[in-house]
């Protein structure tokens, strides 16, 4: 058994933008974390990063992380093209390593199932890194759908779109659907996963399309309906395509509606309206990482559920599978009204 009172021995796996905006800004500012290794595909890009955060042990090439597996490691941090999440989660749960994973948590029903079922025989700690679980705007929208300050809802609607070249400088790997699973699983698993977390309702119907145009060789944009029972339905759509950035959502009750912006500031701002009041309630200002962008907590709560001070993470894998259920409905939808099935 591992020795709790000692840090909790980290490595990375991926050296790409999320790693460096995000994981190790804030993995280097836990102090019960000690970051150990890292493994990347292009040496020059993973020794770069890694002498930044003071990683003593760099691995690079496709097979790489595989070092990993001989280490004594009691977490890692998988950021690589979804493509490589599930073989990469899997190996490291079968050496008994808790593993938080990049959004999807996989592509496939299969192998999130079969992440979630290990983790669960072996008493791991399985998070998927859906940020939005940690912005006080999205908290605070919840707690007002679960008080019933606008009724009985009725309908959830959530569209986030942005210029995939102009926001990561390239399209890169993202646009190629046989490493990430397309638009869907980009961008739409933060939609399906904020509307599952909001309603706390399993979908019961699902219908999507699909969109493209001249920009990549694949989907560009995506439009899905989601009917989730009890007269309550939500949509979402998404796109790599438009500009200004666009990231909100609305709630309809009986009673009111609530409506997110998350252009505005660091953390957004939400509006309530109804008949008898209207009120805008802006979040504080984020706590900001080491690298300037705002940390919401994911990586605090991972480690205090490894460290048993907290009883899960932001996301589960359970509550991932969840979202990867809801894109792979929506994409079969979706494929199936294109003829490619």
């Amino acid at each position: 058994m591992r020795n709790r009172s000692r840090c909790i021995r980290v490595a990375i796996i991926g050296a790409g933008e999320i790693v460096k905006r995000r994981h190790l800004p804030e993995l280097s500012a836990n102090t019960k974390v000690e970051l150990v290794a890292i493994a990347g595909y292009r040496y020059e890009t993973t020794e770069k990063v890694a002498k930044m955060y003071n990683i003593p042990r760099i691995f690079s090439g496709k097979d790489g992380w595989k070092n990993l597996l001989a280490m004594e490691l009691d977490a890692v941090y998988i950021a690589t093209p979804n493509q490589f999440h599930a073989e990469m989660a899997m190996a490291m749960l079968q050496r008994d390593v808790h593993v938080f994973l990049e959004k999807p948590m996989a592509t496939t029903m299969a192998d999130a199932n079969a992440l979630v079922e290990e983790a669960r025989q072996r008493g791991l700690i399985l998070a998927v890194g859906q940020q939005r679980r940690g912005m006080p705007v999205y908290q605070e929208c919840k707690r007002l759908i679960h008080s019933n300050e606008i009724g009985p809802i009725r309908s959830y609607r959530m569209m986030i779109g942005h210029n995939l070249r102009r926001l990561w400088n390239s399209a890169n790997w993202l646009t190629q659907d046989e490493r990430t699973g397309g638009i869907l699983f980009d961008i739409g698993i933060h939609t399906a996963d904020m509307i599952l977390w909001l309603s706390g309702k399993e979908p019961t119907q699902i219908r999507a399309k699909l969109a493209k145009g001249g920009s990549f060789q694949t989907a560009e944009s995506a439009w899905c309906l989601i009917s989730l029972g009890e007269m309550q339905n939500a949509s979402f759509e998404v796109s790599w395509v438009i500009e200004p950035p666009t990231k909100y959502l609305y709630v309809f009750g009986e009673t009111g509606s609530i409506f997110i912006d998350e252009s505005i500031g660091l953390g957004g701002r939400l509006m309530i309206r109804s008949p008898e009041k209207e009120f805008v309630w802006t979040p504080p200002e984020p706590k900001l990482n080491r690298a300037g962008y705002p940390d919401w907590g994911l990586t605090e709560a991972f480690i205090q559920a490894i460290l048993k001070l907290q009883p899960t993470p932001l996301c589960t894998g359970e509550e991932g599978l969840k979202s990867v259920a809801v894109i792979t409905a929506a994409l079969d939808d979706a494929l199936a009204k294109c003829g490619q099935q």
